[in-house]
């Protein structure tokens, strides 16, 4: 509510996260979601991936998976860079806690 965001909306990323497992539901009167496990074990990169998918996609591997077949096979010159930038991001986001996130330090400050 605080968001603005729609109850079905909110009702999909929950779901989202459940399949992930990074919440579980608790049924009955006084139930809800809760962390499946604490906010210190769950990084941003989990939160991202059970919701988006990968936070940095490299386009050759998405046509291999479309089954359009990129010319250069993953061998430019460029996909060297695409593929260190990949594990740049996901090194930030490992390091990224829920935890930081809820105290409002996300340890991205330079």
């Amino acid at each position: 509510e605080e968001e603005g965001l729609p109850r079905t909306y909110v009702e999909q990323l929950l779901l989202k996260l459940r399949r992930h497992n990074l919440i579980k539901s608790v049924r009955g009167a006084r139930g809800g979601y809760l962390l499946s496990q604490p906010a210190d074990k769950i990084n941003a990169r989990q939160i991202i991936e059970a919701l988006e998918g990968q936070a940095f996609e490299i386009l050759c591997e998405r046509r291999a998976r479309s089954r359009v077949k990129c010319i250069y096979d993953g061998t430019c010159v460029l996909n060297q860079v695409w593929v260190k930038l990949q594990k740049k991001i996901n090194e930030v986001l490992d390091e990224v806690l829920l935890s930081d996130l809820i105290r409002g330090d996300s340890k991205c400050n330079p």
